[in-house]
């Protein structure tokens, strides 16, 4: 059986360890910020600054599904 449960200590690392890693080629950073009150202004903050070789995704364009009659305002995507 697969499971569906993810240990966040495999996804979220301290500051400390990331300036430890951050050239190592199977680290990837991942900058999502998003305010609802202005969709754009995570790209707008990521474009201003960003931890080196971070990639951005959008909240709403990238890590959201499309809104579906009882989906919630940013469903998850599917996994595949």
């Amino acid at each position: 059986m697969i499971s569906t449960h993810a240990d966040w200590s495999d996804f979220v690392v301290t500051s400390q360890w990331l300036q430890a890693h951050l050239e190592d080629a199977k680290v990837v950073v991942v900058d999502c910020r998003f305010a609802l009150s202005d969709p754009q202004q995570g790209q707008t903050q990521y474009l201003s600054s960003h931890i080196p070789g971070a990639y951005y995704l959008d909240l709403q364009q990238d890590l959201s599904a499309p809104v579906q009659t009882h989906g919630g305002r940013h469903p998850l995507p599917d996994p595949q």
